[in-house]
């Protein structure tokens, strides 16, 4: 997962050096990590080190005998190393173990590598799915898009005309009798408000579900109607849980695919990637778990800029537009490698205190000009969280502070970069000078793999 440095050039014509590879190696490279702290502890740590290796090796290996394009292949392993040095960065900024949290990821690449490079596959459901998503035109950004076009996947319909203000009125709209039991389960499980019902008719089994508090965590009951119209509680499928924190932020479907109905919960860990657990039921059994990963491209869409009178949004743009690129290549320290003089060096770090002292006490300090408007321009994601980056940047003759990492809203973070620049006054005190909200915005989908089992943690 190395990070391929570019010569030094002179600073008369290059003041910043910035991590832009074409090509990305393929395992990290331990041979100089002094100013990049992720790739120092992968280094560091034999285990990590070991399932880097073998990430690489795998790499390489797809690389030689897979029929997926080139630049796929190339795009898809860039992304990759970007997500994971992301994961290690937020585990490092926020006093996490690092290793459980890298060695997951590792794993699970080297499962999805290894079932790429796999002839064929079985005609199975997760199979099915998997091809589905991988054939269509390639531009579904979301699964359930992809799904919804296949042949033999039929979901169950989604969306506002399947709501109702409670479970009775659900069960009364399929012309169900929920038993004592059910009618319990559903009454305690949901609060009061709309409810979403998916229905599955040739299968007769559905799930009421509904999104509750501020983190859209699910709460869900499933069921299944006999042929007497009598409704009874059917067991959650194990591999999908739709209660807890783990719940959160998910889309929940269910289908018949093949011919046999299945459940399905979708997550979004990374803009690059859906992870799908497939559980089909055979009569009242939910059978064994299996994971489709789906693998997405994405683009840095059009910046939206604040700035001081004295400035015009399209020298912000530029000047940081490139900045933003490496950042999204490698979004961890070490990104930069700056040419800074002792005396520029020490007024950079000057400003940076300044800059800190005044954001103290603020969980999220806006980025600078902002204040946290909840209608400006770069609303609502202009604050920025724990693990956003300071950098420096040359500029007409002078050197800036910058920031950049995701933006947030309160707790929420948005999937975009948000940025932000200050410079100090005669008198040495910070002056905001800009920021900017760059939009990352999926695009086709690069390859997917059907992993068996819910983990491999």
């Amino acid at each position: 997962m190395s990070v391929c440095r570019r010569p030094r050039l002179p600073a008369a014509f290059v003041l910043l050096a910035l991590f832009l590879s074409t090509t990305p190696a393929w395992a990290v490279d331990c041979g100089d990590t002094a100013r990049q702290p992720v790739i120092q502890k992968i280094c560091a740590d034999k285990t990590l080190r070991d399932l880097d290796n073998r990430v690489g090796h795998l790499a390489r290996q797809y690389a030689r005998h897979t029929e997926t394009p080139n630049a796929s292949r190339t795009r898809d392993q860039a992304n990759w190393q970007a997500e994971t040095l992301a994961a290690g960065w937020q585990a490092i900024a926020t006093d996490q173990p690092l290793a459980p949290t890298l060695a997951a990821r590792f794993r699970e690449r080297i499962a999805y590598l290894s079932s790429r490079m796999r002839d064929g596959g079985t005609d199975t459901p997760a199979h099915r799915l998997a091809t589905a998503l991988a054939s269509g035109d390639g531009r579904s950004i979301r699964a359930l898009d992809g799904l919804a076009r296949a042949d033999d996947i039929k979901l169950a319909p989604q969306g506002k005309t399947n709501r109702y203000d409670s479970p009775a009125a659900a069960f009364a709209a399929l012309d169900a009798k929920p038993s004592p039991a059910l009618r319990q389960a559903s009454t305690a499980r949901f609060a009061d408000g709309s409810l979403a019902l998916q229905w599955l008719p040739g299968a007769r089994i559905g799930v009421l579900f509904q999104q509750q508090g501020t983190a859209h965590c699910f709460s869900g009951q499933w069921f299944r109607v006999d042929e007497s119209g009598r409704a009874q509680t059917l067991a959650a499928p194990p591999g999908l849980s739709l209660d807890g924190p783990d719940s959160c932020g998910i889309h929940v479907a269910i289908a018949r695919i093949a011919g046999k109905p299945a459940a399905l919960r979708i997550d979004s860990p990374d803009i690059d990637q859906d992870t799908i657990t497939l559980q089909t039921l055979n009569d009242d059994a939910w059978q064994t778990p299996h994971r489709i990963i789906v693998r997405y491209d994405h683009r840095l869409g059009e910046p939206r800029v604040v700035h001081r009178q004295d400035s015009g949004a399209a020298f912000w743009r530029k000047l940081a537009l490139p900045m933003v690129q490496a950042f999204d290549r490698h979004p961890a320290p070490g990104f930069t490698a700056p040419a800074l003089s002792p005396a520029d060096a020490d007024r950079i770090s000057d400003l940076r205190t300044k800059v800190e002292a005044a954001a103290k006490g603020a969980s999220y300090p806006p980025a600078p000009l902002t204040d946290q408007d909840t209608d400006g321009p770069l609303a609502p994601y202009n604050a920025f969280g724990e693990t956003a980056v300071y950098f420096p940047l040359a500029a007409r003759g002078n050197w800036l502070l910058g920031r950049i990492g995701h933006g947030h809203w309160g707790w929420r973070s948005g999937n975009g970069w948000l940025v932000g620049f200050w410079t100090l006054d005669a008198d040495g005190n910070p002056v905001p000078l800009a920021s900017l909200y760059v939009p990352r915005e999926r695009e086709r989908v690069l390859g997917t793999a059907v992993i068996d089992g819910p983990s491999t943690d």
